[in-house]
């Protein structure tokens, strides 16, 4: 994905996976090379490829962090924010205010996510880390209890 594509819907953007074979020869050329360059993403020779049954390509897990805390949970929170000030149940200002004043419980205060003020649910950037945006997440349906039937 590039910049330019970046408003574009996800399910309309397709991307060939990259095989084992292409792999193997961007490894080469990057050894052959031998000068630290990066070619489409790939930097080395994985460490890990000496190990009988493992290709980068096929073995690594997806990056649940990025792809779900930051990601996911993300925007399905922003939406969920969004909704609520469209559906007039409450104002950016009172999603703050509610924010602000929830109490967070001991395992939850090393995660604690910054406070939203209005500017950024406005422009539509949810602030915070991949823990901070999980906690909001996972808190959601109680800060929020009296609307989520709404």
């Amino acid at each position: 994905m590039n910049y330019d594509e970046r408003f574009t819907p996800l399910n309309e953007i397709s991307h060939a996976l990259r095989t084992t074979d292409e792999h193997d020869n961007l490894v080469k050329e990057l050894l052959t090379l031998n000068n630290h360059t990066v070619l489409r993403g790939v930097a080395d020779d994985s460490p890990l490829s000496k190990l009988i049954s493992f290709h980068p390509v096929i073995s690594l897990p997806n990056d649940i962090m990025h792809d779900i805390n930051e990601g996911l949970c993300g925007k399905v929170l922003l939406a969920m924010l969004r909704e609520t000030s469209t559906k007039r149940l409450l104002s950016y200002g009172e999603i703050e205010d509610r924010l602000i004043s929830f109490k967070y419980g001991f395992n939850d205060k090393e995660n604690k996510p910054p406070i939203l003020r209005k500017k950024h649910l406005a422009k539509g950037k949810l602030i915070g880390t991949a823990s901070q945006k999980m906690c909001l997440f996972t808190l959601f349906p109680i800060i929020f209890f009296d609307i989520i039937e709404q």
